[in-house]
């Protein structure tokens, strides 16, 4: 079996669903995957600032948005054969917003 060169990236994120009504269903699917990584996202948060690991004054959704939208990004930088180096670097960005206590 021959390896890939460069990560093909995450199906939920880089899947791209053509045709009419026949696949808006698979459409659906696949968005309601996408939503389920920020809700899950969102539930820790909001868990973390129960615990006091998160300020509580954090913005839960928008965090959780964000933090979604960097996971998707990732995935397409991957596909599209961006270095371990500068994944590493935008995760090391991304933390840098992340909200003190």
């Amino acid at each position: 079996m021959q390896r890939l060169r460069t990560p093909s990236g995450c199906m939920l994120i880089a899947a791209d669903v053509g045709g009419g009504s026949a696949a808006a269903h698979l459409r659906e699917e696949l968005s309601a995957h996408r939503l389920s990584i920020e809700a899950g996202f969102r539930a820790r948060i909001e868990r973390g600032q129960r615990e006091g690991d998160v300020d509580a004054g954090t913005d839960a959704a928008a965090l959780a948005k964000f933090l979604a939208t960097v996971v998707q990004g990732l995935s397409i930088q991957a596909r599209d054969g961006a270095s371990a180096a500068q994944l590493h670097e935008v995760l090391r960005t991304a933390l840098r917003v992340w909200p003190g206590r």
